[in-house]
């Protein structure tokens, strides 16, 4: 599901470091006084989430950063209580911060003020799916797409939640349906090619890993499902070119490797095979 880290490039580093660089300057030489407006706090609280999103490497930093825009947001909310804008953004900081029942609370909120907004629909389903209220979430997102019906990616998080259900033909409908209204979405082929991986229709699930790997070449992730894919068709050859892939992409990672040495052993190549399992070895410490 969605969550406030998709985001962390080198790009927005910059970008929400110079918002907040432009507060602490400005301010600094008396150009322009702290926020005194909600929509200063929040905008400013805005740039300190986003900035929290580039540290989700580093728990401590992530969690400080998100603490900072909660003090922000709260500011905002308190000047502005009728805002669902605001509500909204901060119930989604305070769920990236493991706060799940005051995220609810806000989104909750944000619904009694604004009953025609699809998106706030969505972010409280996520907070219920996250609070395994599974049944809830559903109807959120049922709402969501009867305001929107034309968004894809409506149809993709009810899918994932009808998988988890067990629904399974109720999820590839959802599935296809997202693919329809978008057929690049890349969350939901990503959906679509496990769940045909799990229903064991591998062919189906490395026509859509293929789409993804064509359309993010460094796609390491997809490239490892589709080599799981071909190995279980016995495709082996096909195989070892995207675990090969797969390891140029990530050199330090022993697990790509150990994989490959167990196709090399399928195709007799031995020496291959032993080659990567000393490899892996190494990249483990052993």
């Amino acid at each position: 599901m969605k969550s406030i880290g998709r985001i962390g490039n080198r790009n927005l580093l910059i970008a929400c470091a110079s918002v907040l660089l432009f507060f602490v300057v400005a301010a600094g030489q008396g150009a322009t006084p702290p926020p005194t407006t909600a929509e200063e706090y929040f905008r400013r609280a805005m740039a300190k989430a986003k900035l929290a999103a580039t540290y989700v490497a580093d728990a401590e930093k992530y969690h400080e950063s998100l603490k900072e825009s909660l003090g922000d947001f709260n500011k905002a909310v308190e000047m502005a209580p009728d805002n669902a804008k605001y509500l909204v953004e901060r119930g989604k900081a305070l769920e990236a911060d493991g706060q799940l029942e005051a995220a609810l609370r806000d989104f909750d909120s944000a619904v009694s003020l604004d009953k025609s907004d699809p998106e706030i629909y969505a972010n409280r389903a996520d907070a219920y799916s996250s609070l395994g209220k599974l049944e809830s979430a559903l109807a959120d997102l049922n709402k969501a797409i009867h305001l929107d019906p034309n968004t894809a990616r409506w149809y993709d998080e009810r899918g994932n939640f009808n998988e988890v259900r067990g629904d399974l033909p109720a999820a590839l409908a959802d599935y296809n349906r997202a693919l329809e209204l978008d057929p690049n979405y890349l969350p939901a082929l990503q959906h679509r090619s496990q769940y045909y991986y799990a229903q064991k229709e591998y062919l189906r699930s490395i026509a859509d890993l293929t789409r993804i790997v064509e359309s993010e070449n460094t796609e390491a992730g997809a490239l490892m499902r589709r080599a799981e894919a071909f190995e279980k068709l016995g495709q082996y050859a096909s195989a070892v070119i995207d675990y090969s892939a797969v390891i140029r992409l990530r050199p330090n990672s022993p697990g790509p490797l150990l994989a490959r040495s167990k196709v090399y052993r399928k195709l007799g190549k031995s020496l291959l095979a032993d080659r990567d399992e000393v490899a892996a070895r190494k990249l483990n410490g052993q």
